[in-house]
């Protein structure tokens, strides 16, 4: 790849500057190694969480989704990030430092949330006041832009033959998206051929017998809810329904005893039913209580204890969940007025985190390519980046 279209474009502003991609101006890969180092009056200020912002042309391009993309957080101490790219063309990159007593919250606001509009600084001229209001409010103490080409060639292709999409649609078959490189893609050829085909068999097996239960339950609602006066959908429809979707509407609308609404007929007049089942059996049950008094009192004398003992149950349960709900009441505004006021704790940079980024991220300490001998002998840093290096030689991402 000799075109220099393809090579990377960094802007760097006084405070932080970046090393990309092994320091290499060409993508030899479409998982990128990112490093950061920081100038003194920076490192004074002791930046503790790195917000990366990474955008395609066309997310750059739109005016509507340019202030979104997918973000990444990490811990400043971290020293390297591998990111992992899904799009051919275009990208840009942004590195944001962010510092203060509030450091975590407000990067995992920046990263976490796309409600927050974050503008690219240089792109709208009468936006500059917005990019100073978001350092301002974020805590951002200085930040970084590149951009870069990603050739289609760096990317892990999909076989095309109809066997090879009949393997890929099994092995994806429980999940919502598509596997991020070929190791996670491995990992789930694994499982498919495994454990996948017993569950399958077995969640077959279980979707028959609830469809079934299904089947009853819509015949039971359905009698019910006409009983009661509402006029309801097809059975056989909702059977479809739930069949198709998983789930059904039992009532045609939501108005008492209306069977046919006017605007569907001639006259423009709505039909009611003249009684719902649920009004006959109470007529019909008034009437045989009326015929058969003398055997309705016998059984209410013989029930009255029972249902003395009902109603002292139910008033005594009333009665103590309303005195349960106004103690917990008392005993929490008790422990609100007796509780210590939390004091507010002056923000200090912290002194050994501030030595540790003076020893391994100052900017005349920035190598020209990224090498494992290079970085903080940390073992937590160390064994990332081995992981990543071995996964960036065995694993391609996916063109999305």
């Amino acid at each position: 790849m000799t075109d220099q279209s393809q090579a990377i474009n960094e802007t760097t502003v006084p405070g932080i500057e970046l090393v990309l991609n092994g320091g290499k101006k060409e993508l030899d890969d479409a998982t990128v190694p990112i490093r950061w180092f920081f100038s003194d009056e920076v490192l004074k200020r002791a930046p503790e969480y790195v917000v990366i912002i990474e955008q395609t042309a066309l997310e750059a391009a739109d005016d509507y989704s340019m202030s979104y993309g997918r973000r990444y957080l990490c811990k400043v101490t971290e020293a390297v990030k591998y990111l992992q790219l899904f799009t051919p063309g275009r990208h840009r990159l942004m590195v944001l430092a962010v510092n203060g007593k509030y450091a975590k919250k407000r990067a995992q606001e920046l990263c976490c949330n796309n409600a927050v509009s974050i503008t690219w600084p240089g792109d709208h001229a009468d936006r500059q006041t917005s990019w100073t209001k978001l350092c301002n409010d974020y805590a951002i103490i200085a930040h970084a832009t590149a951009d870069f080409t990603v050739p289609k060639e760096l990317f892990a292709t999909k076989r095309d033959t109809a066997f090879s999409k009949a393997i890929w649609n099994w092995v994806n078959l429980w999940h919502r998206t598509e596997p991020r490189d070929q190791c996670q893609y491995r990992a789930r050829k694994i499982f498919a051929f495994t454990l996948q085909p017993p569950l399958f068999l077995l969640l077959q097996i279980v979707k028959v017998a609830w469809f079934i239960i299904a089947i009853l339950l819509v015949f039971i609602m359905s009698a019910g809810a006409f009983f009661f006066g509402w006029k309801i959908t097809s059975v056989f429809k909702q059977i479809g329904q739930f069949y198709s979707h998983a789930s059904c509407t039992t009532l045609q609308h939501d108005r008492y005893r209306l069977w046919r609404s006017g605007y569907d007929t001639a006259s423009k007049r709505s039909i009611y039913m003249p009684f719902t089942l649920f009004e006959l059996s109470i007529v019909l049950g008034y009437a045989w209580m009326l015929v058969n008094h003398q055997a309705v009192t016998l059984f209410l004398i013989q029930c009255q204890p029972a249902l003395q003992i009902t109603y002292t149950i139910v008033i005594w349960s009333i009665a103590s969940l309303i005195t349960a709900i106004v103690l917990y009441a008392w005993i929490e505004r008790i422990t609100n007025y007796i509780r210590p006021q939390k004091k507010e704790v002056e923000y200090k940079v912290d002194s050994k985190q501030q030595n540790w980024l003076k020893n391994h991220l100052r900017l005349d300490q920035k190598p020209g390519e990224i090498l494992f001998k290079d970085l903080p002998e940390d073992s937590a840093v160390r064994f990332r980046a081995g992981f990543w290096t071995l996964k960036t030689r065995l694993c391609k991402p996916f063109s999305r």
